[in-house]
């Protein structure tokens, strides 16, 4: 207990019985493990001030316990492991690690809310992006390419959504069916080339599009055809679930599932009918472009729907002036391509035509008298009309 006197330290009786038992234990280790040589010359050396001064020093280790050694070594361990991660954060060959779920809830916050921007996005997806988790993701995909359609020339060509593709594409398995179907439709939307990420989703998806609902089967089909993407055995897989299901489609789904379709020319008459039985009750609900595009496939891709078009031609002449001029023009060169005729709906186009002729470009002037001409459909005030705008705009029209 002198000894223990000897270091200032004024001792409760609990404490000089803790301490007691520490001196005994290193009594111990000095008799039964003798320092080695080298440890009794770097005491020498440090310490030539006596045998007092050695046993002092000696003694000081007693204030560490071995917890705290064991707690220093897995810190050492940790400095070194950390050393080896690269600077995503991860072991070199190991994917990002993902941020605490708290904190993915902060950045879906911030990504969709009213104040969010393709610049704030796309910059908090550059800082911390790589801890992202998979629907964080996909969320700043779809958002990005929302805000961004009014200036899809500068988020396409941005670097930043080169390397969000980069990351969709690294976590395409952790994406549940939402995810996969916005992760499609925003790199379409946005015009990002991105064929492996495309290759990857028609891999990961086909086994779970029974839990795909009508909006992700038509969105993704969609997204396929919007990025040239043409997959045969992908498209045949969306035919099996979609075909059972058209009737839960809405009138935008099933013009844009149908539209994929012809757009890449994967023609599938088993699905096109359908469609035409699913879609005739529901034409109230189709807008122009819907009208025109589902029309538009048919015709391009040369399946018959007689009872379709004879609906679409009574819903859509009495509207005219909701349509725009290519889906004026594509309206009527799909009713002369199927051969159906339907003098109302052309009388209405030409009435309505004649006011807006400036805003035809050349496609549409030429889709629009080829029409007409080939539905023998006299209208030799619309034609005369055309001829004079198309010699003002000569140098619009190709070879």
């Amino acid at each position: 207990e002198r000894g223990f006197c000897a270091w200032g330290k004024v001792c409760h009786v609990r404490e000089k019985t803790v301490l007691r038992e520490m001196w005994r234990s290193l009594t111990w280790r000095k008799r039964s493990s003798p320092p080695s040589r080298l440890e009794h010359g770097r005491r020498d050396e440090r310490f030539e001030g006596g045998r007092d001064q050695r046993r002092e020093h000696a003694s000081r280790p007693l204030a560490a316990s071995p917890r705290r050694s064991r707690r220093d070594g897995d810190e050492r361990r940790a400095r070194s492991r950390s050393r080896s991660r690269d600077r995503d954060g991860s072991r070199k060959g190991s994917p990002p690690q993902e941020a605490p779920m708290r904190q993915q809830i902060a950045w879906g916050k911030q990504i969709a809310g009213r104040d969010a921007t393709v610049q704030s996005n796309l910059r908090l997806f550059e800082t911390h992006g790589r801890h992202f988790n998979a629907r964080n993701l996909s969320t700043t995909a779809h958002r990005v390419a929302k805000l961004g359609t009014k200036r899809k020339e500068r988020v396409m060509n941005d670097s930043r959504m080169r390397d969000l593709a980069a990351f969709c594409l690294r976590r395409v398995s952790d994406h549940d069916t939402q995810g996969l179907a916005n992760v499609a439709w925003a790199f379409a939307t946005a015009r990002v080339e991105a064929p492996e990420l495309f290759d990857a989703i028609a891999a990961a998806a086909p086994p779970r599009l029974d839990q795909f609902d009508s909006q992700n089967l038509a969105n993704t089909v969609w997204a396929f055809a919007t990025a040239g993407v043409k997959l045969p055995k992908f498209f045949d897989a969306i035919v099996n679930s979609a075909h059972p299901r058209l009737g839960e489609f809405n009138a935008q789904e099933l013009a844009n599932t149908v539209w994929a379709f012809a757009a890449i020319h994967v023609r599938n008459a088993k699905l096109f009918r359908a469609v035409a039985i699913a879609a005739v009750p529901k034409l109230d609900e189709f807008n122009s472009q819907n009208l025109a595009n589902t029309v538009w496939a048919f015709a391009s891709i040369g399946v018959r729907a007689p009872k379709l078009y004879d609906a679409v031609a009574i819903v859509a002449a009495p509207r005219p002036a909701e349509f725009n001029s290519p889906e004026l023009a594509n309206t009527v060169w799909a009713f002369a391509t199927a051969g159906v005729r339907a003098p109302e709906l052309f009388d209405a186009v030409a009435a309505a035509v004649l006011p807006r002729l400036g805003e035809f470009n050349s496609q549409d002037f030429a889709n629009t008298t080829w029409a007409f001409a080939t539905a023998s459909v006299r209208a030799l005030e619309l034609f005369d009309a055309v001829v004079a705008a198309a010699l003002r705009r000569l140098g619009e029209f190709n070879s």
